[in-house]
């Protein structure tokens, strides 16, 4: 029962980031770890979608987990086939068990409020 709210979590997650053009999900649609969600958002960089994020309480990470805290891209996202800009704009999504579905819906409103923010100061 657990993983079928996980798994409802990160099936709404992806429906709503892939409304975002730019937006391309990585990874497999099925064998795949259900609470992650790796996302590769064109023309933001990560880094600074999980700084704005985390002020307003979503925690995301950036890259891959074996290497979310270097500013070099992460050797796992160049090795599926992203580029060095690609890696770099690439977030990494965790759902836990004890999240809301409250909580999902603001975590993901915040996330695309933010690429958009991010895009706007950019031009």
């Amino acid at each position: 029962q657990c993983n079928d709210k996980i798994v409802y979590y990160r099936e709404y997650i992806i429906k709503k980031l892939k409304e975002v053009d730019g937006v391309t999900i990585n990874g497999p649609k099925h064998d795949n770890l259900p609470n992650i969600i790796s996302a590769t958002i064109k023309g933001v960089k990560a880094d600074k979608l999980v700084a704005l994020c985390d002020v307003l309480g979503v925690i995301l990470a950036k890259g891959s987990a074996c290497k979310s805290y270097s500013p070099e891209p992460s050797s796992t996202l160049l090795n599926i086939g992203l580029n060095k800009e690609q890696a770099l704009s690439t977030i990494r999504i965790s759902i836990n068990h004890d999240l809301s579905f409250d909580d999902i819906k603001y975590a993901t409103n915040i996330i695309i409020k933010m690429i958009a923010q991010i895009r706007e100061s950019n031009s």
